[in-house]
């Protein structure tokens, strides 16, 4: 039986890349909090590393109101469903954490698949926020859950409704 190098090199190469993405995600003492949620707090600090700048700032797109409904993907990664029909992956709250099938907000609350939210949110494209672009932390988390360049929702406070 003659074995083809190439494809077994490439299957070899993905297993290693999604090895590495569940390390990050599920790893002890990962600061990214499970599975699926990044926090504001986080976004931010990895966007001032360097030093930050206008270049590398979390987007600059300004806070707007939203209602949405929380949606948890297949993956283990939340969306919001926002009131103008978009699915975004959420940056959440900081202070936000992951208990398995839901959202814990820093103040306890819980937020699970169907739940209805609101607040002032940036909503904008993963290749507009620099930190989740390129390796590494954030921007591994967001490749696993958004893709190449899916809809982000920077979530700066969120009300339950």
């Amino acid at each position: 039986m003659k074995l083809n190098w190439p494809l077994v090199g490439i299957g070899a190469g993905a297993l290693v890349t999604a090895g590495i993405i569940v390390a990050i995600v599920t790893s002890p003492g990962t600061t990214l909090g499970g599975t699926g949620i990044l926090t504001v707090d986080q976004l931010a600090s990895a966007s001032a590393s360097p030093a930050p700048s206008a270049s590398n700032a979390p987007s600059a797109v300004a806070p707007a109101l939203h209602t949405a409904t929380v949606h948890q993907q297949k993956n283990g990664c939340f969306d919001v469903a926002l009131d103008d029909g978009t699915t975004a992956w959420a940056v959440w709250p900081s202070g936000t954490t992951q208990d398995a099938d839901h959202v814990v907000l820093a103040d306890g609350e819980r937020l699970g698949d169907g739940d209805a939210l609101g607040g002032p949110w940036r909503v904008t494209t993963k290749s507009d926020v620099p930190a989740l672009v390129g390796g590494g932390g954030p921007a591994s988390l967001a490749e696993f859950c958004v893709g190449e360049d899916g809809p982000v929702a920077i979530l700066d406070a969120v009300t339950p409704h």
